[in-house]
């Protein structure tokens, strides 16, 4: 009777699912995600197109009776976890109207869930910004990760918050050996890997390609001009070598891009064997991010534009190559216009640190039963 209890799925509900980030890390660890609830109906049928064997709940959490059946719901369908994604506008540091009082409203209606279900696990997930806001407000305790370290080629730091086992890190800057105590296995040696990076998921073959020949100035400039529309946040402006530097700067002359990063300063060589990931004209600052592809790639947006050049041609990022980027597997679909697209996948919770997160509960709940 212990053995078939053991063997026993655990169950969770996702709040504020999108398009399945958080699920599909959890499903692929083996956990069966059995209810999951948004409100917006492009993303939720998104996400029902993915995990066929889940019900899907179309409900406006700012609404106290809906909140009232969700409970309800929850408390019938014999639920072991609840993992959510209240939205993250009202924290996030590209909103210039946020506000964070709204923002707390749906992290509050989620606690009051938590609250009444009482799971045995439970997991919250926003943009780093709101960490403080929340734990002053609810006094839960959370910790900020990055998704790169968990094997996604995106340097992509949340905040994590609720009752849930801290995932060990499986990637490095750096890979390394190093022995692990675990107190279920048993000592063991572990291979923390190196990052993984653009480069990996790159498909090298995708047709798109476009000489800057065929473009007119205007557009030259959209894609890789460095003084193109320079924002107001002086930390993100890309900006020429003679002008003070900044976080990142880039000076552009057509064989060479110097890139300062802190007090990190190098030459890339800027030729058709040497790509590079240049953000386009929709980042959050209006300016310039300018990479190589041997880096995770920085964090992944809702209006994220991105091009990969050589400085002789070019081409955008697809996008398979940005589910890539999430951790996303490359059949997993994504539905509506293009716009609707960036946003589902850029508001994903990164389903490899997802999935991570789901491995520790599996085991502390095996130690334990």
């Amino acid at each position: 009777m212990e053995r078939l209890k053991l063997q026993t799925k655990l169950r969770a509900v996702d709040l504020f699912c999108g398009v399945g980030g958080f699920s599909t890390g959890f499903v692929q660890a083996g956990i069966d995600v059995v209810i999951a609830v948004d409100y917006n109906e492009i993303a939720l049928k998104a996400h029902e197109v993915n995990h066929p064997n889940t019900e899907h709940l179309l409900l406006d959490l700012y609404d106290t009776y809906q909140v009232d059946f969700l409970i309800d719901k929850i408390k019938k369908s014999n639920i072991d976890i609840i993992i959510g994604s209240p939205p993250c506008q009202q924290f996030s540091s590209a909103n210039m109207k946020k506000d964070v009082g709204k923002g707390l409203e749906l992290v509050e209606v989620m606690l009051r869930i938590i609250e009444e279900v009482k799971p045995k696990y439970w997991l919250g997930e926003n943009v780093k910004p709101s960490r403080t806001p929340i734990e002053e407000a609810f006094q839960v305790v959370g910790r900020v990760y990055n998704s790169a370290d968990y094997g996604v080629p995106q340097k992509r730091e949340r905040y994590f918050f609720g009752n849930f086992i801290h995932p060990p890190v499986t990637h490095q800057e750096d890979g390394l050996e190093q022995l692990t105590l675990d107190s279920f296995f048993g000592l063991e040696e572990k291979q923390i890997q190196s990052w993984k990076t653009v480069k990996d998921i790159i498909d090298e073959n995708e047709e798109g390609w476009k000489s800057f020949d065929e473009l007119p100035d205007t557009a030259k400039k959209r894609v890789l001009d460095p003084e193109y529309q320079k924002g107001n946040f002086a930390h993100h402006k890309l900006v020429f070598e003679d002008q003070p530097a900044q976080t990142l700067t880039a000076h552009h002359d057509n064989r060479y891009l110097l890139i300062t990063n802190g007090r990190k300063r190098e030459y890339i060589e800027f030729n058709e064997k040497n790509y590079l990931l240049v953000s386009g004209e929709n980042s959050s600052s209006n300016g310039r991010f300018v990479q190589s592809l041997e880096q995770p790639s920085w964090t992944l947006t809702t209006s994220s534009n991105y091009f990969i050049t050589n400085n002789i041609k070019f081409r955008k990022i697809n996008i398979v190559e940005l589910k890539r980027i999430m951790g996303f597997p490359d059949d997993y679909i994504v539905q509506g216009n293009m716009d609707s697209k960036l946003r589902q996948i850029g508001n994903a919770v990164c389903p490899p640190l997802a999935k991570a997160f789901a491995e520790q509960i599996i085991k502390h709940h095996k130690q334990n039963s």
